[in-house]
């Protein structure tokens, strides 16, 4: 048996990151780049759409060609449809529902994943016949001993686009009495530039001093995240995150908005993170009290990437 690990050629892009780091624990796995020749044998690829479209082909088409000599093809998919796309989620269930044809495996990341891709399958009548399984996102076992110094910062993570919640923190920021600096951890995603001047005006208009890093290479971020007074996930719309898991890692744990994906986290590892129920007083309890931001010792995370690999490849083989 043959397995091959199908990544795009997109170095900063965070599935791409995922993928790679996942390969690396899948027991007796080779990776391959794509535009190369496709791969035969069993082929993973971590699919979203704007990993494989190009400026001639739709995603789906992209994904057909390159694995189309698969014996049998594992898709992880990732950032799928829900209403909070507007305009774009009935085509975007289009095409996650046609991937998943080609597929002989579909992996999600959560419960609430499932749930969305089952939805994209029902309307064409396909929502019980394939096979999809749920593998949690990895997470490294955290150092949870905080450093001697810790900024009085709040710190959002990753890559900046409509919708993210930076605006909530904000606006809670500026609620408190002294309010603190604010930092995005991460640069404005491809194609957005213009949502950094939006809340570099928006953090004007309520005197809260705010900025984004940019990018961050590993050891940069990694002692970043550890500097910060305290760290937010405050997206909405989240299926699943790796900004989360990325906190966990450096130790921390993370005010995260009460999405169902956040739930069903707080579900699985009770007190790895803290639901938002009032942001502004969360921050100012959370500036006085730094140590509910770190991750208690011996505390359970999530599953390491050893565990994922192995588990990902008795999936795809069985």
């Amino acid at each position: 048996m043959r397995l091959t690990h199908l990544i795009p050629d997109a170095e900063r892009h965070g599935v791409t990151i995922h993928a790679r780091r996942l390969a690396a624990h899948v027991p007796g796995s080779t990776t391959a780049g794509w535009p190369d020749t496709p791969p035969d044998g069993f082929v993973i690829i971590h699919f979203t759409e704007r990993l494989w479209r190009t400026a001639t082909e739709s995603a789906l088409e992209v994904v057909r060609r390159a694995t189309g000599r698969a014996e049998r093809l594992a898709v992880v998919m990732h950032d799928l449809p829900q209403p909070s796309d507007g305009e774009h989620y009935p085509q975007r269930q289009q095409l996650f529902a046609q991937v998943t044809e080609l597929a002989d495996l579909i992996v999600v990341s959560s419960e609430f994943e499932r749930g969305l891709l089952l939805a994209c399958l029902r309307d064409r009548g396909d929502a019980g016949r394939h096979r999809v399984a749920v593998l949690p996102l990895p997470v490294d076992h955290p150092d949870t001993t905080p450093p001697a110094r810790v900024d009085r910062t709040i710190a959002t993570l990753g890559f900046l686009y409509p919708g993210k919640g930076v605006e909530d923190v904000l606006v809670a920021a500026a609620q408190l009495p002294q309010p603190p600096a604010v930092i995005n951890l991460g640069g404005a995603a491809p194609g957005h530039a213009d949502v950094v001047d939006h809340l570099a005006e928006l953090a004007d208009q309520h005197g809260v001093t705010w900025r984004a890093s940019g990018w961050l290479y590993a050891d940069e971020l990694a002692a970043a995240m550890r500097e910060v007074g305290v760290p937010v996930a405050p997206h909405r719309h989240m299926s699943a995150s790796g900004s989360i898991n990325t906190w966990l890692e450096a130790g921390r744990r993370p005010l995260v908005a009460p999405t169902p994906y956040a739930r069903e986290l707080g579900g699985r590892h009770p007190g790895a993170i803290t639901l938002i129920s009032d942001l502004t007083r969360q921050l100012a309890d959370a500036l006085d009290r730094p140590s509910t931001t770190w991750v208690s010792p011996g505390q359970e995370v999530g599953l390491s990437w050893e565990q994922a690999g192995r588990d990902l490849a008795a999936l795809v083989t069985s």
